[in-house]
């Protein structure tokens, strides 16, 4: 952090392409932070991609894409099987397990700012 106060901080993290609004970018795109959520604290074991894709209701495409982004960003692991059928799994690295607990930071500071319910406000004033 510099000696500039906060603003030059986030302005550094922009400035630089730090990696931080990287993975806010990835995270933020659609469905991203659900299926995120499941494979990091919701599936004690491996998932394959059918039971992800029945609990998140995603079309086959979409999951498809959303797994390929967190497994090149190294948050996810995806192992094939050599068996007929094919059987692929999924499971969240100890990388994106360590952004758990980031997430839980996050959620705690918005729940005790209620920035769900400044949100609804200013979704009902448009």
């Amino acid at each position: 952090m510099s000696d500039d106060g906060p603003a030059s901080d986030w302005m550094r993290y922009e400035s630089e392409g730090c990696q931080v609004s990287e993975v806010f970018d990835l995270l933020s795109r659609a469905h991203m932070l659900d299926l995120f959520h499941l494979l990091a604290t919701e599936a004690e074991e491996p998932m394959r991609f059918n039971e992800i894709q029945d609990v998140l209701d995603l079309s086959p495409r979409t999951l498809s894409e959303r797994l390929k982004s967190l497994t090149k960003a190294g948050l996810v692991e995806r192992r094939s099987y050599d068996e007929v059928p094919p059987r692929v799994e999924y499971e969240v690295t100890s990388k994106a397990r360590e952004l758990g607990t980031i997430f839980d930071e996050i959620h705690d500071w918005a729940d005790r700012y209620d920035l769900d319910a400044e949100a609804e406000a200013v979704a009902t004033e448009e």
